[in-house]
């Protein structure tokens, strides 16, 4: 069986229980420099997005992140 690493909704659920919050602007940055393609990580990380908080804070996080990438020239 092949693994990936640990699941990012995962990832998330766990820094939520904390009270920490990613640096997504770092995450995408580093997942894009090592080849990932910019609309996808944007899609993997909105997908653990709303898995973790769920679909209406998906939305509007996805939309806001799309423009935060935008508004910096990326």
């Amino acid at each position: 069986m092949d693994t990936h690493g640990l699941p990012l909704d995962l990832v998330l659920d766990k820094l939520q229980g904390s009270g920490l919050m990613p640096d997504w602007l770092d995450f995408y940055d580093t997942a894009t420099s090592r080849g990932w393609k910019p609309s996808g990580v944007v899609t993997k990380l909105a997908e653990a997005v709303g898995d973790v908080y769920g679909p209406e804070f998906r939305v509007a996080w996805e939309a806001r992140f799309k423009t935060l990438i935008t508004d910096r020239g990326g």
